[in-house]
């Protein structure tokens, strides 16, 4: 499968999030970006029916990236947002 199906296959079985949406911060209840106007996909949204569902079902957590969206090449972006300085992620061994 290839990029442009896999763009048209998340058009036709999910809605559109905003940016805004996806970089909540519910542990402190804060968004993370401001910005309404970019749509892109709620990959947890899909983790769960696509990943867990149909490959994992077993599993009780799967982590993901937040975000899954196209820019105007239909270059595949994901995005995870942390909300946390860089100096305080440590660094694997």
């Amino acid at each position: 499968m290839d990029v442009l199906e896999i763009k048209q296959y998340l058009e036709e079985n999910y809605s559109f999030s905003t940016l805004h949406d996806c970089s909540e911060d519910d542990s402190n209840s804060q968004f993370l970006v401001q910005n309404r106007a970019i749509q892109v996909f709620d990959f947890d949204e899909i983790k769960v029916n696509e990943v867990k569902q149909r490959c994992f079902p077993s599993y009780t957590s799967l982590t993901s990236p937040d975000t899954l969206f196209f820019d105007k090449n239909n270059h595949l972006k994901l995005i995870e947002f942390k909300n946390s300085y860089s100096s305080d992620v440590k660094k694997p061994a």
